[in-house]
């Protein structure tokens, strides 16, 4: 299977419904449309969408996916705090498809990615809308390959 593992693009500092509401900055949008750009044949081989909750999630997706056809889950293991183990049980149920877009944050991602081609816990630092291509055949601890990454232009 192939993940695409993104983090969302920069949000705005503050929201008044706490940090689950904080929406994209104009920027961020922009980083966004910049990496859809970069990637239209990944985005098209997507069978599935899986996002945090969070708003800047949900937004990050909209612009990403806009004109795929693909269903798109809010799965609470993919939020900041969450852990690579956690994620990786969530991603189970979604073995069955060949390529998954995955919006989520720091700090997860960079330990997320980390976790999944190298098996350690470190974390590493991760730019808003960077994204990770995986390749593994099993969503675990050290089963994946880190093909390219990609960042904003």
């Amino acid at each position: 299977m192939k993940l695409l593992l993104i983090r969302h693009g920069e949000a705005m500092p503050w929201s008044p419904s706490g940090d689950a509401g904080r929406e994209l900055s104009p920027n961020g949008r922009q980083e966004v449309i910049s990496i859809r750009e970069q990637i239209p044949e990944l985005l098209s081989s997507v069978s599935q969408v899986l996002h945090s909750p969070y708003v800047r999630a949900v937004q990050t997706v909209d612009l990403l996916a806009e004109g795929l056809q693909v269903p798109s889950v809010a799965l609470d293991a993919l939020v900041p705090e969450s852990t690579p183990i956690l994620a990786c049980q969530a991603l189970e149920a979604y073995t069955a498809n060949s390529s998954l877009l995955i919006v989520t944050h720091q700090p997860l991602i960079g330990c997320w990615v980390n976790w999944l081609c190298e098996g350690t816990n470190a974390q590493l630092s991760w730019a808003t809308a960077q994204l990770a291509v995986i390749e593994a055949d099993w969503p675990a601890g050290n089963l994946g390959q880190l093909l390219a990454s990609h960042y904003p232009a």
